[in-house]
């Protein structure tokens, strides 16, 4: 069976004044068709990092130094950064952790998602009406008034909902969420995790979701990588990995109180 994303032997590093340190260490992973696949691990294990690799996002100083990265039947490492930029925002999007730094602060979101649509190919259907239509699919009141707004105008919670509307302009296929509830508080995180899953389920999508909180990571993904210092700790289906963990360092996890804490987020959507 070939899966939709597979990452195999990925080895990561970055080169600065200090030399080069290697912050991912032959990470492998698949992920199929309509899959939610969640990297949980701590913050510096090397999870952004391996999803930042993804669309060439590595930035200076960052390589990969070994390993592969096939989405159906392209090795993303081996594309040049003009066929890069032809998946980009296309066939695979990405959401990131804190919508203020990604949002262009003068110019009205609904802009900012036209600007998204022109990444995307020809089409006859009417630009304006996508983007009330994107609004609306994001759960976003008024959609017009709201489209008249500036970033600094709405709560983090609406932002991040925009950061989602723009990332699904293009109809993408694979969907990269990197800590996007990080930076919300409990209860508004529960509404982007319900958002998410909404968006996952109505259209059929494969998503890479990143996360240091295991309450999200069971709440949302069908299996779990549990990353350590840039290794693979253990891998499976949620439940099973939450029932019966196999590794210490996982078992660590799930009891740790900030993920007790973290539990919130799921109970808040019962209120």
């Amino acid at each position: 069976m070939s899966h939709l994303l597979t990452i195999s032997d990925l080895t990561i590093a970055f080169t600065g004044d200090t030399g080069t340190h290697e912050v991912t260490d032959h990470l492998s992973l698949t992920l199929d068709e309509g899959e939610i696949v969640c990297l949980v691990g701590e913050s510096g294990c090397g999870k952004s990092v391996t999803s930042m690799s993804l669309l060439g996002l590595l930035g200076p100083g960052g390589s990969v130094k070994e390993g592969s990265i096939c989405y159906e039947d392209r090795d993303l490492l081996t594309l040049s950064e003009k066929e890069l930029d032809q998946i980009r925002g296309k066939e695979i999007s990405m959401i990131f952790q804190d919508p203020m730094s990604c949002l262009n602060p003068y110019l009205r979101v609904g802009t900012q998602i036209l600007e998204a649509l022109k990444r995307g190919s020809a089409s006859d259907e009417d630009p304006h009406a996508r983007v009330l239509e994107l609004l609306e699919m994001v759960d976003l009141p008024q959609p017009k008034q709201t489209a008249g707004k500036y970033p600094y105008e709405l709560s983090g919670g609406q932002q991040q909902r925009i950061m989602i509307a723009m990332a699904l302009a293009n109809r993408p296929q694979l969907l990269i969420a990197d800590e996007p509830t990080s930076s919300l508080d409990a209860c508004v995180q529960a509404e982007i995790l319900k958002l998410l899953e909404r968006l996952q389920k109505a259209f059929s999508l494969s998503m890479l979701f990143i996360t240091h909180n295991m309450a999200a990571a069971r709440f949302l993904a069908h299996r779990v990588y549990v990353l350590q210092h840039g290794r693979m700790a253990e891998s499976g289906d949620t439940a099973a990995v939450f029932a019966h963990p196999r590794e210490a360092y996982t078992a660590e996890l799930i009891r740790a109180k900030e993920n007790l804490a973290a539990l919130q987020p799921v109970a808040c959507e019962a209120q």
